[in-house]
């Protein structure tokens, strides 16, 4: 996200990237082993920061194991805000694991911040992360953290790279899957400002209405966004929510999602650059995961 930036001798801060920090919506797409229905559904729903069966559980793949996907979405949504303007996104994913445990991924997706706003003007952003998977039965916890690059930015303006922590745990029964987490950095998109995003999701597989190898979902989802100040200048906290209905067959995945903020205008740009961008809207996508 990108935000106006604080300086001494202005009563309001000018215009600077801060940064599009993914959190919980770039880290949703990772999973490990060969997906079911559910889990195909939660590894690339956003907003769900999915976990995946640990090697200790009875059945699952030891060893070395990933998968790795394409989409494409009308606009895309981290956080409740657009990272690429209102414009439609290419998106990519991918993961390797070690005895569905110890994970590395890559997500990456264009996006649009233009220098005419302040900001750097990545063409592309792309998040690294590593971490854990402990699980006991239906619980399973991620553990780790993981850094935006924003490749061919425009030096002129602050860089938006930043990195978080997280821990994310998630409970699986069936055809639902609940998570609840945390996400903390010191440098919220870059700046000196730090942030914690808590994430609520849920993502329910109506198995019961599956028909010729499609199967239909549902998502929710409520997450608060706080962040800290910046040369005294308090950036503004806001909540963002959404639902989903999305139908999966073999490895494809088309769904489309509402999503909504309580952040507007000049505070919108505070936090993400535009003053739009935070605008409730309903999105559509599709992916293939291999």
């Amino acid at each position: 996200m990108a935000v106006y930036r604080y300086t001494s001798n202005e009563k309001k801060p000018n215009r600077s990237a801060i940064g599009l920090v993914l959190a919980g919506t770039a880290m949703s797409l990772f999973f490990c082993g060969s997906p079911s229905a559910e889990e195909t559904v939660a590894a690339v729903d956003p907003g769900l920061f999915s976990a995946a069966p640990s090697a200790k559980e009875e059945g699952a793949v030891s060893g070395f194991s990933g998968f790795y996907g394409v989409g494409v979405v009308s606009d895309y949504i981290s956080r409740g805000i657009s990272g690429s303007d209102g414009k439609p996104a290419f998106q990519f994913f991918g993961e390797v694991s070690y005895d569905n445990f110890y994970y590395m991924n890559l997500y990456g997706s264009t996006v649009s911040y233009p220098s005419e706003l302040g900001l750097s003007d990545p063409p592309i952003e792309y998040n690294v992360a590593a971490g854990i998977r402990p699980a006991w039965g239906p619980f399973i916890i991620d553990i780790g953290g993981y850094y935006t690059f924003y490749p061919h930015e425009n030096r002129k303006y602050m860089s938006m790279e930043s990195g978080e922590f997280y821990i994310m745990p998630t409970f699986r029964q069936g055809s639902l899957t609940l998570s609840a987490g945390a996400f903390y950095t010191q440098h919220w998109g870059g700046t000196t400002a730090a942030g914690i995003y808590t994430p609520i999701t849920l993502n329910y597989v109506l198995s019961d209405f599956s028909m010729g190898g499609v199967t239909p979902y549902v998502t929710a989802e409520f997450a608060h966004q706080k962040t800290g100040e910046i040369q005294g200048f308090n950036l503004p906290d806001y909540n963002h929510w959404g639902t989903g209905f999305g139908v999966t067959y073999s490895n494809i995945i088309f769904d489309v999602k509402y999503t909504n903020t309580n952040v507007r205008g000049q505070d919108c740009a505070y936090v993400s650059g535009g003053t739009d961008w935070c605008d409730e809207t309903v999105t559509a996508g599709v992916s293939i995961t291999f």
